[in-house]
Parts: C-alpha cells; sequence; structure tokens
C-alpha cells in the first residue's frame, strides 16, 4: 500500500487530480486503504465511460459532406 501512496505523491507534483488524491490520503491516515479504493473506482469508472463513449462514436455512421 505504502508504494500506492508513494505513487500518488509522487504524481501529485505534476497533476491536479494526484493532487487532490494525496491531501485526501493525508488527511485520512487511518482511511487510506478505503481512500485508495474510491481513488481506483473513479478512475476506472471514467475510464469505462470514455471506453463506451468511444464504442458508441465508432458505431456511429460518419456522414461525408462534399463541397458543391
Amino acid at each position: 500500500m505504502q508504494k500506492l501512496i508513494d505513487f500518488v505523491k509522487s504524481a501529485s507534483i505534476s497533476d491536479t487530480s494526484m493532487a487532490v488524491a494525496h491531501k485526501m490520503l493525508m488527511e485520512n491516515v487511518g482511511q487510506q486503504e478505503e481512500c485508495l479504493l474510491l481513488l481506483f473506482s473513479a478512475m476506472y469508472d471514467t475510464n469505462r465511460k470514455l471506453a463506451d463513449e468511444v464504442l458508441r462514436l465508432r458505431r456511429a455512421k460518419s456522414s461525408v459532406v462534399s463541397a458543391p
């Protein structure tokens, strides 16, 4: 678990969302495992929604507009 916390800490230097996650971890030291679970759950949900949207757009028929 400490490796995950260290990763979040190092990523927080250049990424705002990881900075928020790191702050959450440091403010809830006794519940870090639950915080990490929530972080990964949120990332999974976001990636799943993105993948679903990409698949939806790929299935959509694209129309080609030709200039007169």
